[in-house]
């Protein structure tokens, strides 16, 4: 180990690599999001622009997934992580520099961009650089990365964003961004497959998938968004609605590492754990739903959420590229597309709905959607099989 660089560190540990470049890419949103009640005061905006904020990232996200999928496919996952470290680097800055909501949502469709690039190209390296038998924990552990970036960023508030000013963790997030451009692995081993453009359809199987990952992702990134705001209006401190965050953030890590496990021993499709997370989801939001003024109550849901719509990511992908014939980073990238458009939807509806009615009746309706999200992974399910069998006909005959 003794004189091996960073460089070379990360390149024999793709895993490590891919848990990295997604902290790094998510890093600058969940800075906005634990500091939500400071820069509302700070600089004069209200839940629904917030909203609209965090929704720029996601509308960036998802049209840039789209897009990076075959790019990477076909040149490797290598530009993907170079330049994610360096879209995190301008859009933290930006953040840092911010004078108003609508600079702060600038920075944030930067963010997107970043985002979209290491999340693809962290699939990609999980998907051909992991042994098989080892992808549902690969992809959790990936998966695990988005919590842990929420998590900084709500230790990073109390730690250093209350006691100084809330640009500082931007700044210290843009040195990231640079640390991780410089220090970016190779993976390229040859020149990629060709990829048949006519395998880059989206299927009805898929369509089914990138609509249960648009509910699901809208509900939980708005969750993370939006609870430590939540938090404060039933009663809590911005440090311990930081502090929720962080510790919904634990627990959905401990969910998506936890379910990987389960994926990998059962060697299936992953659609059964899927759809068991998203059941947990229903029950947390219906809590949140009926917690009242009870901080009890609250808390739990809270963690029940985390817990369930917080948790699914990792297999949801391990399930893609299990049922899904497509190259890795085109059907993942079409997938988070849906998630990353239910995402930008979500958010800007949640600070309405809050400031209209209630995070009670917000998070209600929220329960609801995810009963809708598990019928279209057994619809999803349903297609695929149909698919695979059809297409097996069409060969042999």
């Amino acid at each position: 180990m003794t004189g091996r660089s960073p460089r070379d560190f990360l390149g024999s540990r793709p895993i490590t690599t891919a848990i990295v470049y997604t902290v790094v890419g998510v890093f600058p949103l969940y800075l906005t999001a634990a500091q939500s009640v400071r820069l509302q005061e700070e600089l004069g905006f209200d839940r629904t622009r917030l909203g609209l904020v965090i929704g720029a990232f996601y509308l960036v996200s998802a049209i840039a997934s789209k897009m990076v999928g075959p790019i990477l496919d076909r040149r490797g996952p290598d530009l993907g992580l170079r330049y994610a470290g360096v879209v995190t680097l301008v859009a933290a800055g930006l953040a840092a520099a911010a004078g108003g909501w609508v600079s702060l949502g600038v920075a944030m469709a930067v963010g997107g961009l970043s985002n979209a690039l290491g999340q693809i190209a962290s699939n990609l390296v999980v998907a051909t650089e992991v042994a098989f038998d080892r992808t549902g924990r690969a992809f959790a552990a990936k998966q695990a990365a988005v919590p842990v970036g929420a998590m900084l960023a709500g230790l990073a508030v109390p730690w250093v964003g209350l006691t100084t000013s809330w640009r500082v963790p931007f700044v210290i997030a843009a040195g990231a961004g640079l640390v991780m451009t410089i220090v970016a692995p190779s993976f390229d081993t040859g020149d990629r497959p060709a990829v048949d453009r006519r395998s880059l359809k989206v299927t009805p199987a898929l369509a089914a998938f990138m609509v249960m990952a648009a509910i699901g992702g809208g509900i939980g990134n708005s969750l993370a968004s939006f609870v430590t705001d939540a938090s404060v209006t039933i009663g809590f401190s911005q440090t311990a609605g930081a502090r929720i965050l962080t510790t919904g953030s634990i627990v959905a890590i401990g969910a998506r590492l936890a379910i990987g496990q389960v994926a990998d021993r059962r060697q299936q499709t992953g659609v059964e754990e899927l759809m068991g997370l998203l059941g947990i989801a229903v029950v947390g939001f219906g809590l949140l739903g009926m917690a009242g003024e009870s901080t009890t109550v609250f808390v739990v849901g809270v963690l029940l959420a985390f817990a369930g719509s917080w948790g699914w990511q990792g297999v949801m992908f391990y399930s893609v590229v299990r049922l899904i014939p497509m190259p890795a980073a085109t059907s993942t990238g079409a997938v988070a597309a849906g998630a990353y458009l239910g995402t930008m939807v979500m958010p800007p509806l949640v600070g309405f709905g809050a400031d209209r009615y209630s995070y009670g009746v917000v998070f209600g309706l929220q329960a609801i959607l995810v009963l809708v999200g598990i019928a279209a992974v057994l619809t999803s399910r349903r297609l695929a099989l149909a698919e695979t069998t059809n297409h097996r006909a069409t060969t042999t005959t």
